[in-house]
């Protein structure tokens, strides 16, 4: 497993090139989250046989386009370059998914929003509305909702340990019990939201003695914007390699900076003579990546 090393003066960095909120290509309307081939999206009829089945019917069949949806594509950040792995960072996130545009969103539907609908989805389930906005399947928030599904049941886990792949999704607080409204999904939809739905969850790292390593789900996509790990600058050693990466802003609390200046919580004891900070690399250093 490697070792991640982190200098302090690598963190953070206030140059704008650096937060991560730099122009992103617009995706096009038939884009996902992760590229998937065609034959990924193909209907599966040995689950669809009756062709009426309400699994069919995708935001895709609107008119209107989703700007809440073209928004949150072009905010990914892919890590590590060249992986098709995205997250979204936490303040994209909160820049981009408000009460405005969920109501927006909620519009291009047809139907009217009920009360209290917003402020439910904005504060109990924002990231699931994002995520099945994203899949195009923005319309069946209410069916996750009138299950009792919301954020607190993210991410989503799988039903089975199989290699097989077909399996159901459960909430991760009830791992033997699959998610009611998704049992009429196709296979491959199901593949999407279980793939998907971490372009959410990439963690922030903190700094302070309860904290001793992070345990990471293998799925989870760490918010790097710079990572030297296939470059020249990696160092092989007899215990592992030590390359340098770059924290998203928006997912550390290792480094503050306030102007110019950049205060660090890290005590200059921890600190040797490279700017190498010791507890940082063992906090991180069993990281599962």
């Amino acid at each position: 497993m490697a070792t991640l090393s982190i200098t302090p003066d690598q963190l953070l960095d206030p140059r704008p090139s650096l937060s991560g909120s730099s122009p992103q290509p617009e995706i096009s309307e038939t884009s996902t989250l992760s590229h998937t081939t065609s034959a990924e999206h193909r209907e599966d009829p040995a689950i669809n046989r009756s062709g009426d089945s309400t699994d069919n019917l995708s935001d895709e069949s609107l008119q209107s386009k989703s700007n809440l949806r073209t928004e949150l594509l072009n905010a990914r950040n892919e890590s590590p370059e060249g992986s098709f792995r995205y997250f979204i960072a936490d303040d994209d996130f909160n820049r981009i998914v408000t009460s405005d545009t969920i109501s927006a969103e909620l519009e291009r539907y047809g139907t009217a929003c009920m009360n209290g609908e917003v402020k439910e989805i904005s504060e109990a389930a924002p990231k699931l509305f994002a995520i099945l906005v994203c899949l195009k399947r923005g319309r069946y928030i209410r069916d996750f909702l009138k299950e009792g599904i919301d954020d607190t049941d993210l991410p989503f886990v799988r039903s089975d340990k199989t290699k097989s792949g077909h399996f159901k999704l459960c909430s991760r607080k009830t791992r033997d019990r699959p998610i009611k409204c998704m049992t009429e999904w196709e296979q491959t939809r199901v593949n999407d939201f279980g793939r998907d739905q971490w372009c959410m969850f990439a963690p922030t790292f903190e700094y302070h003695d309860d904290i001793k390593h992070y345990e990471l789900d293998d799925n989870c996509v760490l918010p790097w914007v710079e990572d030297a790990e296939r470059s020249n600058d990696a160092i092989e050693g007899g215990y592992g390699s030590v390359w340098k990466i770059r924290i998203h802003p928006a997912h550390q609390q290792i480094h503050s900076s306030v102007g110019q200046k950049v205060r660090s919580p890290i005590p200059e004891e921890d600190i040797d003579s490279n700017g190498l900070s010791f507890r940082v690399v063992m906090l991180l250093s069993n990281a599962s990546i």
